[in-house]
């Protein structure tokens, strides 16, 4: 009988020990990086987010289809926050600043597909061009401005 409940204590200590180091991980995101979290989970699952650093951080989820956003906020330096993420989600941790930051997360299960990217660029696309034409440091006389970018005067009454 002794070895039997030697035995059985042995196995619920291992599973207690496993579940353990499986549910904390501290994951460090470099400077201008971004960390991607359940990219290929088929399941639903809950995050418990700490941030350990001093600077702000960007958390979002994003459509696994889409790429549309879903949800998103700013975690302030040593705020923490929960997090549900359905199945057709995935979450981007990211860091724009300057130094290092580190993340405690808690995982209600283990998560497939992490990795580390860069941040996108925020530079101007074509869509959206940025006129410079006619800046020179110098304030903008209305003369300068080509004919075509010119503001019309209101017809005065």
């Amino acid at each position: 009988m002794t070895k039997l409940f030697c035995l059985r204590s042995s196995i619920i200590l291992i599973a207690i020990v496993l579940s353990g180091c499986a549910s904390y991980s501290t994951i460090g995101i470099p400077a201008g990086e971004e960390f991607v979290l359940g990219e290929q989970e088929n399941s639903s699952f809950r995050a418990e987010l700490k941030n350990l650093s001093t600077e702000t951080i960007n958390v979002r989820a994003v459509d696994k289809s889409t790429g549309e956003q879903t949800q998103g906020f700013g975690l302030a330096g040593k705020g923490q926050t929960k997090l549900g993420v359905s199945r057709k989600e995935t979450v981007i941790l990211s860091n724009p600043t300057t130094k290092a930051v580190k993340v405690r997360a808690k995982l209600s299960r283990s998560v497939e597909g992490m990795r580390y990217q860069q941040m996108p660029k925020t530079e101007p696309t074509n869509d959206d061009p940025i006129k410079t034409s006619g800046v020179s440091g110098q304030p903008l006389h209305r003369d300068s401005l080509p004919s075509n970018n010119r503001m019309q005067a209101w017809p005065r009454r």
